[in-house]
């Protein structure tokens, strides 16, 4: 629960969006500022799927769902305008550890799981070091809840309940399958924090405003 109105801190995201003039300290505060704005907004529109479902409105569920997803896209798009939240430079970095091809893939696989499934196969303690990374927020978590999402919909449209214990062993070879992949990610940054933030912030501004109150 967050115990503080969301609306105070998209004050500040709007101050931040003023700037003139931008320092590395700077940009890294302006991400990650806009990043917790839209993820306690997520919040707000994940009850609204939840209240859509538990009265099986399809159309309200479906753009609901839609909404989820768009918003978890544009996180990664802000995150990945910051070099100090990408994947991709944590999974680079640990693979030039190696000395080899064999020990570069060891450090691959070892980065990937520590902030996903943290453990082996059955022994998971999922997102117990997770991390709000450009790359990760869009292949990983936006990939299971469009998973989720998805069989959501499915079970309303057919009017079946939802099966949870189906749905977690497929959501837990998802994640597996992720940590063990190699599917590359940038390394460097892209685009400007500061014109993505203002984009996102006059996306958003007034939707965060009419569902916080």
């Amino acid at each position: 629960m967050i115990k503080y109105d969301n609306r105070e801190l998209l004050r500040a995201w709007s101050l931040f969006n003023n700037a003139s003039v931008t320092t590395d300290v700077f940009e890294f505060d302006l991400v990650n500022v806009a990043r917790q704005v839209l993820g306690n907004h997520f919040k707000n529109v994940r009850d609204q799927f939840t209240d859509a479902y538990d009265k099986k409105d399809l159309p309200r569920l479906k753009g609901k769902a839609k909404e989820m997803i768009g918003l978890l896209y544009d996180m990664d798009t802000i995150l990945a305008s910051n070099k100090n939240s990408l994947v991709g430079d944590w999974i680079a970095s640990a693979m030039a550890l190696g000395t080899s091809t064999a020990e570069k893939k060891y450090y691959e696989r070892d980065a990937r799981k520590i902030v996903t499934v943290w453990g082996q196969k059955g022994r998971h303690l999922v997102d117990y070091a997770n991390r709000s990374w450009g790359g990760l927020m869009r292949t990983y978590y936006g990939e299971r809840w469009k998973l989720f999402i998805q069989e959501v919909i499915e079970d309303v449209n057919n009017h079946k309940p939802f099966d949870e214990l189906e749905f977690s062993a497929r959501i837990k070879d998802f994640e597996e399958n992720w940590a063990e992949g190699s599917n590359q990610f940038p390394a460097f940054p892209k685009g400007s924090s500061l014109a993505i933030s203002r984009l996102l912030y006059k996306k958003y501004a007034g939707r965060i405003g009419e569902s916080s109150r």
